[in-house]
């Protein structure tokens, strides 16, 4: 019948966007653990072993800033796959939602 059709079809479709998410998720996910690794892999460490004040100023400015892709990553991608569900993530595109992410 034709609702088993449409029923089939949309949980087909959802399946499949729901997919293409996840594997996106884990994606990111993992490039940025990569990043954050490799860097504090090399990071510059003193005789005892322990990170400069440099290193650690520069692992948690990497942090902050992997954080802030990682936030407009997903706003742009709410914002093509939907002009509703991602509004109020669409304030970050703009200049002004920058700057404020900025300081």
């Amino acid at each position: 019948t034709l609702s088993s059709f449409v029923i089939t079809f949309f949980v087909g479709q959802s399946y499949t966007f729901w997919k293409n998410a996840y594997a996106l998720t884990r994606a990111v996910q993992g490039r940025m653990n990569d990043l954050g690794m490799l860097c504090a892999a090399h990071a510059a460490r003193g005789s005892d072993g322990q990170l400069t004040v440099e290193s650690e100023q520069l692992l948690s400015n990497l942090a902050r800033n992997l954080r802030l892709v990682h936030l407009l990553f997903w706003a742009d991608v709410l914002y093509r796959r939907s002009r509703t569900f991602g509004a109020p993530f669409r304030i970050l595109l703009s200049d002004a939602g920058f700057a404020r992410l900025a300081e």
